[in-house]
């Protein structure tokens, strides 16, 4: 990020599988990650969720692997560092005192039987548990990519967990114009998809 002008410490935004990447970049670089928004990330456990799908959807998934493996380039997708990424953060078992905010989804998802929903919040809340200053929230019209459905939600999370970072004083972000001007390339991003 350095090499593009955004020097640290970093306001981090994981969203699904970004939230593993995330949730371990605060882990490897904390001095360098003064907060984070996990955006219906996925969490450590979630990878024992496939157990509590239905037969058909277990053997969509496995041929979905299958494809994905002949395929060169789908090698270096991101689903295929899952695992390592779940073992690496089990290794560097400590995470900085940082804000951290936790939105969830609150529309029930009908590829998911009611038990992996409920295992997922389960999840999800356990990212608060990260840190003394986090908070949960659930957006109840919203399925996984609020990003699209929700925008305003999500630009107001990142505002609130810049403002607890500069609350703290530990490690100050930019000024609000240079946040601004972030939140405003990230709109334009997510309007962009």
């Amino acid at each position: 990020m350095t090499s593009v002008g955004f020097e640290p410490p970093f306001l981090l935004v994981g969203h699904s599988l970004g939230g593993l990447y995330a949730n371990l970049y605060a882990r490897l670089y904390p001095n360098e990650v003064a907060g984070l928004v996990f955006l219906e990330s996925s969490t450590t456990k979630d990878i024992s969720l496939n157990d509590y799908q239905a037969k058909a959807v277990k053997t969509i998934n496995k041929m979905f692997k299958v494809f994905d493996s002949l395929s060169s380039h789908k090698q270096l997708s991101e689903v295929n560092f899952v695992e390592k990424t779940i073992n690496l953060i089990h290794l560097t078992d400590t995470f900085p005192e940082i804000p951290v905010l936790v939105i969830t989804g609150g529309q029930e998802n009908r590829m998911m039987p009611e038990e992996a929903r409920k295992k997922r919040l389960d999840n999800q809340l356990e990212l608060l548990s990260l840190t003394r200053n986090g908070k949960h929230i659930v957006v109840e019209k919203s399925g996984h990519f609020r990003q699209l459905s929700e925008l305003t939600i999500v630009i107001d999370s990142i505002k609130e967990c810049a403002d607890a970072i500069n609350k703290t004083n530990q490690k100050p972000i930019n000024s609000p114009c240079s946040l601004d001007y972030r939140w405003l390339i990230l709109q334009k991003f997510l309007m962009r998809k």
